[in-house]
């Protein structure tokens, strides 16, 4: 009974955020941590953040579930050419974004 007093507060902390992937151009759906709403309590012994009434380690990578580019939100989507061209299955496309990248 306390594990869905849990999972009922938790809810009350995040929101579905969507996404367009860099890599592929799909969009998804993310689920972020609103701001303000978890309060910083502290860390442990692994120096992992802890607040109150959610594990917000658990929001802190964005994944596209299409074709698995993952990264940390502040990071999210600044590839460089050399990362796009790694994670492009369409080696093309990854040329272009080169190409269009070194002329901004």
């Amino acid at each position: 009974m306390g594990n869905d007093m849990e999972i009922k507060d938790e809810k009350s902390y995040i929101f579905d955020k969507t996404m367009k992937c860099n890599v592929c151009n799909k969009e998804f759906t993310t689920k972020q941590v609103r701001t303000g709403k978890a309060r910083y309590t502290g860390t442990n012994d692994i120096l992992k953040p802890l607040y109150t009434g959610i594990d917000s380690t658990k929001y802190d990578i964005i994944m596209c579930p299409h074709c698995g580019y993952a990264a940390v939100p502040r990071t999210y989507g600044k590839l460089t050419p050399k990362q796009y061209w790694l994670h492009s299955s369409d080696k093309t496309d990854a040329l272009q974004y080169r190409k269009d990248e070194c002329r901004q």
